[in-house]
């Protein structure tokens, strides 16, 4: 079952966000690990004890089961240090305002429906890290922790900086699903093989070439659908985001033939520089 509709998605990814694949992936792996999905934590796949966390914050989505996670940080730190992550310390006083900011972003991206129900299927935890440069976002994710994703939010709640975290959001929860994606069907035949990425300008894994492009594809396209904004900022910012995406995918064009690739692998790279 699993199997075929990954397949199946494989051949035909659009639109990127299908409901029924992101249930499925979700299912089949809480399934194989036998996790229950509100009992859902980033410890648990770490093998830590969930007693160890400061709190469990509820976002302000009951439906979805997002949580914010504030974990006490002397729990984490091999995991923190081996990942590179510099976690947000928060005061109780603190954590309303940040879920306020998350919120804000997780409605950017409700403006696209099918989008959002996919995203929640995907995404069950979120950490925040600290942002040094309040230019740069910043955001991660583990195959090992395969419903969390960590994020940096900005210091003000403007709609470009919700527009900035929801893109963050969306980047980190497609890794998550193409990591369930490749655990079905394999993507790379050859794990040692470098390609040029275009956006960490550098040689790169065939593996981590094949995720940027898919990520990079998705928020291209969530972009692309979203409604005109009424804010020319927004509009610039948007626009910028779309025009720069296009060119970054189009620069490496060729990556579809790459003998790296399976031959499911080369069909779907193939698809997603269809634009």
């Amino acid at each position: 079952m699993i199997f075929s509709i990954v397949e199946r998605y494989l051949h035909n990814p659009f639109p990127l966000w299908q409901s029924e694949l992101s249930d499925s992936l979700a299912q089949n792996k809480l399934l194989a690990s036998g996790i229950i999905k509100q009992d859902y934590s980033t410890n648990l796949f770490l093998n830590l004890p969930t007693e160890n966390y400061i709190g469990v914050n509820k976002l302000q989505i009951a439906e979805s089961g997002l949580v914010l996670e504030i974990p006490a940080t002397e729990t984490l730190p091999f995991f923190y240090e081996e990942c590179g992550l510099s976690i947000k310390s928060l005061s109780k006083d603190q954590i309303t305002g940040e879920i306020v900011k998350i919120n804000a972003a997780l409605t950017q991206i409700a403006e696209v429906p099918f989008i959002s129900a996919s995203l929640h299927s995907i995404v069950l935890a979120i950490q925040l890290l600290n942002q040094e440069d309040e230019d740069i976002d910043c955001s991660y994710s583990h195959p090992n922790v395969p419903f969390t994703i960590f994020v940096s939010t900005c210091s003000d709640l403007s709609k470009l900086s919700s527009l900035r975290v929801a893109e963050s959001i969306l980047h980190e929860s497609m890794h998550l699903q193409l990591t369930l994606i490749e655990n079905v069907i394999p993507l790379v035949r050859d794990s040692e093989a470098q390609f040029y990425s275009p956006w960490r300008n550098e040689m790169r894994p065939v593996g981590g070439v094949i995720h940027g492009l898919y990520v990079f594809r998705a928020i291209h396209a969530f972009y692309k659908e979203l409604p005109l904004q009424d804010d020319l900022i927004l509009q610039s910012f948007i626009q910028k985001r779309i025009t720069d995406i296009e060119s970054e995918i189009n620069s490496i064009s060729s990556f579809a033939t790459n003998l790296a690739l399976t031959d499911a692998g080369k069909t779907f790279a193939a698809r997603l520089f269809e634009f």
